[in-house]
């Protein structure tokens, strides 16, 4: 994972709740391996295990692309 150039922590390097995780991984797997996957779900239960809000990737996710 790309380091962030900034001083405030990476999010995302906190362990995630692992059932939360678990059901995000199945979700994401779904949804791109059946026509009834739904990607946003997915996304949403990966943002929810790491204890983050939808408006993550508008907001702070921006910063570590």
């Amino acid at each position: 994972m790309k380091q962030p150039s900034h001083d405030r922590p990476d999010p995302l390097a906190v362990r995630p709740d692992p059932a939360k995780a678990a059901r995000a991984c199945r979700q994401l797997i779904r949804a791109n391996t059946s026509p009834s996957g739904d990607m946003d779900k997915a996304l949403a239960s990966a943002l929810e295990a790491f204890g983050l809000t939808t408006e993550f990737l508008e907001t702070e996710g921006g910063r570590w692309q």
